[in-house]
């Protein structure tokens, strides 16, 4: 199913570019200096990251937990750490937060 979504996406945004190629390339080339673009971005990252390391006992929350073997040690650290270094990234790190972000 989530093949399908993705295809269907790519199949709109394509199509767009296709349609209306100059205001996509003006797009695009503000997109990697986009601010509001990088927070949504690293958002979805971040919210990623910690839902992989999750405290037991959440229920459906925990089961998308994974083990990071040596690591796992250092959840309860990471779990405080994420929403810290968000809010970090966020406040402090203005350029190019949208390509950093791709990298999270």
């Amino acid at each position: 199913m989530a093949g399908y979504a993705i295809a269907a996406y790519l199949l709109v945004a394509h199509g767009l570019m296709l349609w209306k190629p100059e205001p996509c390339k003006a797009w695009l080339r503000k997109l990697p200096r986009h601010y509001n673009a990088g927070i949504y971005t690293l958002a979805v990252g971040m919210i990623w990251f910690w839902l992989l390391i999750a405290p037991d006992g959440w229920g459906f929350i925990s089961a998308l937990t994974m083990d990071i073997g040596e690591f796992n040690a250092v959840k309860p650290w990471l779990r405080w750490l994420v929403p810290i270094a968000f809010i970090g990234m966020i406040l402090y790190v203005r350029e190019f937060l949208f390509v950093r972000a791709l990298g999270v």
